[in-house]
């Protein structure tokens, strides 16, 4: 067998497969269109999306800090029909900011209201519910014995 073969079935082998520069498999139809959208993403997604740049005065430096969900997805058709299709999206939400001073640097996040009084409320919530599950256990208890 030679080297630049891959086997598929029982003596019978293929070239194999067109792979892109981080070794992810490329169909021969789609590779210019898929190394222009990788490199699209390459161009877009960079630290930058997560930390902005660095802004200064009066001895404070504050960077930035944004939380990104980002999917795409592709796929194609052979046959008669053909077809070929894919998207993506994504998400940058402000999260917080680094400030650094002369004393030292710190993260501080940025909360929403609803997201303080949740995280205040939730023990309250908990505690209250295993009390009332407790009180039925016990009214169940008695019922029975």
């Amino acid at each position: 067998m030679e080297e630049d073969t891959v086997p598929t079935e029982l003596g019978t082998s293929e070239p194999p497969p067109a792979t892109g520069e981080t070794g992810e498999v490329i169909t021969p139809g789609a590779h210019p269109v898929v190394r222009r959208f990788i490199q699209g993403v390459r161009d877009t997604f960079t630290v930058r999306t997560v930390y902005g740049d660095p802004v200064e005065s009066k001895g404070v430096t504050v960077i930035p800090v944004a939380q990104t969900y980002f999917g795409f997805g592709a796929g194609g058709g052979g046959g008669k029909a053909g077809g070929s299709g894919g998207g993506g999206g994504g998400v940058v939400r402000p999260i917080g900011f680094i400030e650094i001073t002369a004393k030292g640097a710190r993260w501080v996040p940025i909360t929403r209201a609803w997201q303080r009084i949740a995280v205040r409320a939730l023990p309250i919530v908990i505690g209250v519910l295993a009390r009332r599950a407790l009180r039925r256990r016990r009214q169940r208890e008695a019922k029975e014995g």
